[in-house]
């Protein structure tokens, strides 16, 4: 198996003796140190895979240690997952119940947030658990849809409403909001998909004139580059740009592809409400 890259190691939770995403990181460098980065490396201590057993019973000890504290964050103050969410869905609701969103959207949009606790989840929220929460969430968010869509049909107005002005102050602050969130995040908490990095790895392998498609990539599952050329086209600009580390991490030209992405989903999602006359909406959407 090739070693894992150190940013999705974090959150898989694979490597021996520790669940820290930071002490994961250092373990997967220190079994990188010595490749060029374009080669497959053989497989290292770190590769190995601890029982599940054991990290249950060592994580469950460590929970019950200090509660509060891993339930917020690992061991060196990396935030988890569920942390993230308790503090950011309130937050979620009240700016959406404050740009006057009902009260039921607001309910779908909250519950939509769930399956990110999929994503390293608490012990008490095990595979039953989540099936069952994600057939429920569906089941809601379909028929709530539906619903909304009948409704929508039986009040259409006969003319609609005239477009208005785009409020360029709010999406700037809205996009300055999302990037607040965002971009502290990429050297707070190392995390990042493979996808991410077996992208950029693949684009600093065709800006060296090599077909990453025929090339190692060992933060790719398949060991090459497996995701269509589009991304790896769109990517490209980015990572040709950024340094490979800026402030001591890596891949950040894959992340700042991500927030040019919030900056344009924010401005076209206000554009979109405001020329259908309901820039409010706009608002809300991308506040969401």
């Amino acid at each position: 198996m090739p070693v894992e890259d150190a940013q999705g190691a974090v959150h898989d939770g694979r490597l021996v003796g520790t669940d820290d995403p930071r002490q994961v990181a250092a373990q997967v460098r220190e079994a990188e140190r010595g490749g060029d980065g374009d080669d497959e490396e053989e497989p290292g201590e770190q590769d190995r895979v601890e029982p599940a057993g054991v990290f249950l019973v060592r994580h469950c000890v460590s929970l019950g240690s200090r509660p509060v504290h891993a339930l917020f964050t690992y061991g060196s103050g990396v935030p988890r997952y569920l942390g993230l969410w308790l503090i950011l869905t309130p937050v979620l609701v009240a700016g959406l119940l404050a740009f006057g969103v009902r009260r039921g959207a607001v309910l779908a949009v909250a519950l939509s947030t769930l399956p990110s606790l999929t994503r390293n989840p608490p012990q008490w929220l095990g595979p039953g658990l989540q099936y069952g929460m994600m057939a429920v969430l569906l089941v809601f968010i379909g028929v709530w849809l539906v619903a909304r869509v009948r409704a929508g049909q039986a009040t259409e107005p006969d003319v609609a409403p005239a477009p208005v002005a785009v409020p360029w102050r709010k999406v700037v602050a809205l996009a300055a909001l999302a990037l607040a969130l965002r971009v502290p995040l990429a050297w707070w908490d190392p995390g990042i998909s493979q996808i991410g990095t077996s992208t950029e790895l693949a684009d600093r392998q065709l800006l060296a004139g090599h077909n990453p498609y025929t090339r190692p990539n060992r933060f790719a599952d398949a060991g090459t580059y497996q995701y269509p050329a589009g991304t790896l086209l769109l990517h490209a600009p980015a990572v040709a740009l950024v340094p490979k580390k800026v402030a001591g991490e890596e891949h950040v030209g894959v992340r700042l592809v991500l927030w040019l992405t919030d900056i344009a989903a924010v401005a076209l999602l206000v554009w979109a409400g405001a020329r259908a006359g309901t820039a409010r909406a706009g608002l809300a959407a991308a506040f969401a």
